[in-house]
């Protein structure tokens, strides 16, 4: 069977609530805010929070997440959070999830819980990230 679209999600919790992050296969929504970002996506792009949160590949516990190249100058990244049966303009959970995986995507990827420090992999930058550039 030969698909025609992919989508790259990395799979995430926080004190086990679900928060995948989605890094790859879905462009960023038109917007100039956040807000009309998070907009756009829910009117336009519903179809790929029904994909992925839905059954079979989804349920009613699974939430995801979509990082979006910054608005602001002073942000490194955008979050869309997609819920069951919302586009919430805030999660704790789910920030904490997408927080996670940009660290590791962008090379912070061993953090020592006794200490919180970071180690960065030297080969690793930001411009690596598969969903927010070109």
């Amino acid at each position: 069977m030969q698909t025609r679209r992919t989508i790259t999600v990395v799979g995430c919790h926080a004190e086990g609530e679900v928060g995948d992050v989605i890094i790859g296969g879905v462009l960023p929504p038109a917007g100039a805010s956040m807000y009309e970002r998070m907009r756009t996506m829910e009117r336009d792009h519903d179809h790929i929070r029904k994909l992925l949160i839905c059954e079979p590949r989804g349920s009613v516990a699974r939430h995801v997440n979509l990082i979006t190249p910054a608005i602001r100058p002073d942000c490194d990244a955008g979050i869309i959070i997609m819920e069951p049966t919302e586009y919430p303009p805030m999660s704790g959970s789910n920030s904490m999830c997408a927080a996670t995986v940009l660290r590791v995507l962008s090379g912070f990827s061993t953090i020592s819980s006794n200490s919180m420090s970071l180690k960065r992999h030297p080969k690793t930058t930001t411009n690596n990230w598969p969903m927010c550039r070109g």
